[in-house]
């Protein structure tokens, strides 16, 4: 907040950047009248390194737990399996529709992940 410009400045992450600017910056207008400030609305990028790294640190672990390549590890972080205890209900048919098919890769994936979670 800048008093002595009567601004205020706002960070959003990106997926509620266009509710707090509003249809045709509506939003952001009413509520610049309504608090008699100029109203200076961002997207948050710090929130969007700080998820894209947690992102990153997912599929580097994924792909070295699981020896797959690493595009791989990405398409199934990107479907929720970060962890290998996400893989818990997971199976062949389920790893196979996110590895495009592939059947044979998908049993590999199961079969490993139930190596490293029973202890063997």
């Amino acid at each position: 907040m800048d008093e002595d410009h009567k601004r205020v400045l706002l960070t959003v992450s990106e997926e509620e950047l266009s509710k707090a600017i509003g249809r045709k910056g509506q939003n952001a207008r009413l509520t610049s009248r309504l608090i008699g400030y100029d109203l200076v609305i961002e997207k948050d990028e710090h929130a969007a390194k700080v998820f894209e790294s947690h992102v990153e640190e997912a599929v580097h672990r994924i792909a070295a737990d699981l020896d797959i390549d690493r595009n791989i590890a990405r398409k199934l972080v990107g479907e929720g399996l970060s962890d290998l205890s996400n893989f818990a209900d997971a199976d062949v048919d389920d790893i196979a529709s996110i590895v495009d098919g592939d059947t044979e890769l998908a049993q590999q994936i199961v079969d490993k992940v139930a190596a490293i979670t029973s202890g063997s």
